[in-house]
């Protein structure tokens, strides 16, 4: 997935609330997990870390 409004799609939110539930999460984590740029998304070191953490929490 490489862009809000395609995961905002699969998760049945609007596109503004995904874009916001993720800067919420950025905040509270304090890094920034995606590099945005022109409608595409890349996960930024930290963001592969935090992906890492997100999978092993919900294989528990």
């Amino acid at each position: 997935m490489n862009s809000f409004t395609k995961a905002a799609q699969k998760l049945s939110l609007t596109q503004p609330a995904a874009s916001q539930h993720v800067r919420q999460l950025e905040k509270e984590l304090g890094v920034t997990i995606f590099v945005r740029g022109e409608g595409n998304l890349k996960l930024t070191s930290e963001g592969e870390i935090v992906i890492k953490y997100a999978k092993r929490i919900v294989s528990l």
